[in-house]
């Protein structure tokens, strides 16, 4: 076992040796860098009654996320801990469970499939794929990594479990024997396997589907343990009530946004089962052959069900399921391989609506029962007779080249302007991707290039409030402040509650002297958003210089509950002063 976990960890090392140097990108700033619940210890319970982007939208005022992800929001606030803001350790870390979910499917495939060539071709295949980037090398793709290790950590405790000798079995010899101790630690094991399920579920939604997968193991495998399967019922019920009572819970109290469905007609949900089968099929030729990956796939809906598109679809889920027919009987392992693929996509097929059709992170999970199943079919390929091992040539060059593949497309994960263009040359939306990149040259202050992109992306269709916003905000800057008006108004235009064209707009108007006009661009702003920290700040100021310093002192402190820092304290005390008004106990820097 040592030499085994000795090779794990080398060909992760060998995988993920180039992220230690990259740097925070795209949602990473807004769940690590902006997040102020990671940052203190006060924060913990508050993490578990939020959503993983909540500090994000409370900072901005933008729409909170429907994704509830307390454990991997603490496995920050455990990071920030060790390394602060150095993404290199959040990188460590996130590899490191990755690591731990390679020698946990080594343990789980070697208990179902009882084999150790098949361990390890499944555990290595698993570690070194190129589509587990997308959980590893992206920081907030950690949701699928930690589910994956309590789904794997659950199911692990229930097979030792249904392993050891029933509890009465203890009873007929010395309490102090071995078997004694063994019928003990099942009672230990079942609520390990409980415990981890629920935090899998607090690690990412898609757990919810995990009790399917005792099921189906009961059913498959049910006659080779047959310790306690007259009392399945009791021993699985447990399990659905942690599931249901969380989807209660979701849908009932834990639920920070309506779900926007993608389809809305019924012509288009008919067309969405079929989309299901071609997306199915596109997976499934990913995890073989993974080329051209990226983060905005395009995925259209099948529009005929007469259509090539239509009769791919059919015909790849008619020979999948042709394959699990033919193993359920035969081959067993195989069969528990293929449904563990089929039960972990179905939470991302859109049978229950969500923000996308497809997306290539979300094969961490499934990619578990592929490469099971793969495993134990490569070793089918040897060849005695002959003295030829084709499993191990192909299983090698297989591992060489995903693991290429996988220091390669770490490479697109460096940092934000890297993953953007990566996704740029195949993303059907690249005005996303354009506004996207003119954000990054926009905080680096290169103005000219943050233009260009802007542009870019309105030329390719994003109408977006926001777009517009942040030119404007590039002219407020440069000072040109007729254009940066027009802008402003534009973005009003697109969307009257985009609060920062407001605020932007309010700056214009104090620029060129029109104080009341700012004044009231201003109020309207806070009107949107009330704790929208600038437009308090701005206001306050404009009461400052109108003499209204009753007024100012409201909206200083204001900012101040917003946003408790040096400036802050120092801009309500000054007011204070200023106002001839106490300043008070309860404001401290």
């Amino acid at each position: 076992m040592k030499k085994i976990i000795f090779l794990l960890v080398i060909v992760t090392i060998a995988s993920y040796w180039n992220v230690l140097g990259h740097s925070f990108v795209w949602d990473d700033h807004f769940t690590i860098e902006e997040n102020e619940l990671i940052r203190h210890f006060r924060h913990i319970p508050k993490i578990f009654a939020t959503d993983l982007f909540h500090s994000h939208a409370e900072k901005t005022g933008t729409e909170h996320s429907n994704y509830y992800r307390p454990v991997q929001t603490l496995s920050f606030f455990l990071d920030y801990q060790l390394w602060r803001l150095n993404p290199a350790g959040y990188h460590l870390t996130s590899v490191v469970i990755h690591l731990l979910n390679g020698i946990l499917v080594f343990l789980v495939v070697f208990f179902i499939a009882r084999s150790k060539m098949v361990s390890v071709f499944s555990s290595v295949l698993f570690l070194v794929h190129p589509v587990q980037t997308g959980a590893v090398t992206y920081l907030t793709g950690r949701s699928d990594l930690l589910a994956l290790f309590f789904v794997l950590v659950s199911f692990l405790s229930y097979l030792l479990r249904a392993s050891l000798p029933a509890p009465e079995a203890a009873g007929k010899v010395d309490p102090d024997t071995f078997f004694n101790r063994l019928a003990l630690k099942k009672g230990l094991l079942y609520k390990v396997s409980l415990a981890a399920f629920l935090l899998a579920l607090l690690s990412k939604e898609v757990a919810v589907i995990y009790p399917l997968i005792i099921l189906f193991y009961e059913l498959v495998f049910g006659r080779r343990v047959k310790l306690h399967r007259e009392n399945m019922l009791g021993i699985f019920l447990p399990y659905l009530l942690i599931a249901v009572f969380y989807g209660a819970l979701r849908v009932m109290i834990l639920n920070f946004t309506p779900v926007k469905p993608l389809l809305q007609s019924s012509d288009a949900l008919a067309g969405l089962f079929l989309t299901m089968g071609r997306t199915f099929v596109e997976y499934i030729n990913i995890l073989i052959f993974p080329t051209n990956l990226h983060m905005e796939r395009e995925v259209l809906l099948v529009p005929s069900a007469f259509s090539l598109q239509a009769a791919l679809a059919i015909a790849g889920s008619v020979f999948y399921l042709m394959a699990l027919t033919v193993s359920y009987k035969r081959f067993p392992s195989t069969f528990f391989g293929l449904i563990w693929f089929v039960i972990f996509l179905l939470p991302v097929s859109n049978i229950v609506p969500i923000n996308a059709l497809m997306a290539e992170h979300w094969l961490y999970l499934p990619s578990v029962g592929f490469f099971m199943a793969l495993g134990i079919a490569l070793c089918r390929l040897r060849v005695p007779r002959l003295g030829l091992d084709l499993s191990l040539w192909i299983f090698a060059l297989a591992a060489f080249f995903y693991c290429g593949g996988t220091l390669s497309r770490n490479m697109d994960w460096k940092d934000d302007l890297s993953i953007y263009r990566s996704t740029l040359d195949d993303s059907p939306r690249k005005g996303k991707m354009y506004y996207n990149m003119g954000t990054v040259y926009h905080e680096r202050g290169n103005y000219n290039e943050a233009l260009r992109y802007y542009r870019l992306a309105v030329e390719n269709g994003l109408y977006k409030a926001g777009v517009r916003t942040n030119i404007g905000g590039i002219y407020l800057e440069t000072g040109n402040l007729e254009k940066a008006e027009e802008m402003f108004r534009a973005a009003l235009t697109i969307d009257p509650s985009e609060h920062f064209a407001h605020n932007g707009l309010g700056c214009a108007y104090e620029m060129q002297g029109e104080l009341e006009k700012a004044r009231l661009q201003y109020q309207r702003a806070l009107e949107i958003y009330p704790d929208f920290y600038d437009a308090n700040v701005n206001l306050a100021a404009i009461y400052d210089k109108q003499g209204k310093m009753g007024r100012a002192v409201h909206y200083f402190k204001k900012a101040y509950q917003v946003r408790k820092d040096r400036i802050s304290f120092e801009n309500l005390k000054n007011a204070c002063l200023k106002a001839g008004i106490e300043l008070g106990h309860s404001a401290t820097p």
